[in-house]
């Protein structure tokens, strides 16, 4: 029996699974060239986003060193309203509250920041503002994943990865549960109640998968819509067997004294959409045999021509990835969202 012929181990759907192991019997017999699998990583590789889940911690513990002008410049001005509110005024009134926060957290006063109203006004409308903005066509997904990048410049890559594996710890910790965060705002914003996810587990399917697939020679690589260093981070800290050098994203431009900037980076490609395939072209060398991804802002790499293993990890979304569920020649992957695990299903409780 060759490692290819031993089974998969976990929840996969058994078709998943025998589609798999068929499929990359087959084509590493005949390949004469390096071979590649290329996977997202946030509710690919784990149950939940990493990105989310740190922009969570970071907005909570207010742990910001941008300053209010350059958070000015990452909130465009838009003429919109959204569930009753301007988003003018939702503007104005974020880049108040920080105007109050910032004095505070640069002079070391970060508990006494966080204890002021202008905090719970900013943490509760700052949730509220990603994620009307990801469902806004003037703004969407990849504004919001490239926003949640640039909050975080004033800090060093190493200080971001130090910082990841505390989150991380934080993350696991926590039951995957659905929390709120409320505050009032003056009129007419009013007040908001708005939820979000806790807790974040990794898939030992993909785990092992990545592991199966290492060993067949096949190189691993994790292209993410999330920044790049929390990624290589957190694909370390839950044992991913995949070198930190195959694991890109969204990448912020360096400044003065190694700090990132809250400008992205120009040379690399933004790996969202489309950004994902020129990560593709410009990093991962042979053919991909294998694509994974679950969300939209995957569907241009899960649609690439010529790879024969397409997994789609079914989170029941709506947007344009839901025209992919039914086709045959995805492997429609379900999970169990209650325990954020796979089950050997298509379908997704």
């Amino acid at each position: 029996m060759t490692h290819l012929d031993r089974h998969l181990d976990g929840g996969w759907f058994p078709e998943n699974e025998q589609r798999i192991r068929t499929a990359l019997i087959q084509e590493t017999d005949d390949s004469a060239q390096p071979l590649a699998a290329v996977l997202d990583f946030d509710n690919t590789c784990i149950f939940r986003d990493i990105g989310r889940g740190f922009f969570r911690c970071q907005l909570f513990a207010l742990h910001y060193r941008i300053s209010p002008q350059a958070l000015a410049g990452l909130l465009p001005e838009l003429d919109v309203v959204v569930e009753q509110r301007p988003l003018r005024l939702v503007r104005q009134q974020l880049l108040a509250d920080y105007g109050l926060l910032h004095p505070l957290l640069v002079q070391g006063q970060r508990n006494q920041a966080m204890n002021h109203q202008a905090c719970h006004r900013f943490t509760a409308l700052m949730l509220w503002y990603v994620r009307v903005a990801r469902e806004l066509p003037s703004l969407g997904s990849t504004q919001v994943v490239t926003l949640l990048a640039r909050l975080l410049g004033g800090f060093s890559v190493h200080e971001l990865q130090e910082l990841a594996h505390k989150v991380i710890k934080t993350l696991l910790a926590e039951p995957l549960t659905l929390s709120t965060r409320s505050a009032t705002l003056p009129a007419p914003l009013g007040t908001i109640t708005e939820t979000y996810e806790q807790g974040l587990r990794p898939y030992p399917e993909i785990v092992n998968l990545l592991g199966w697939l290492d060993t067949a020679n096949i190189t691993c690589h994790i292209i993410s819509a999330s920044n790049e260093a929390l990624v290589r981070a957190a694909a370390k800290h839950l044992d991913f067997p995949v070198d930190s050098e195959n694991i890109h994203g969204i990448r912020l431009q360096e400044g003065q004294h190694g700090l990132c900037t809250s400008e992205l980076d120009p040379n690399t490609p933004v790996t969202c959409r489309q950004g994902k395939n020129e990560a593709i072209d410009r990093h991962v060398k042979g053919r991909v045999l294998l694509v994974a991804g679950d969300a939209d802002t995957d569907y241009e790499m899960l649609t690439r021509p010529g790879i024969p293993l397409r997994l789609l990890i079914n989170r029941k979304q709506q947007g344009l990835i839901s025209s992919l569920y039914t086709h045959p020649d995805y492997l429609l992957q379900g999970i169990d969202r209650t325990r954020g695990c796979f089950r050997p299903s298509r379908e997704t409780l």
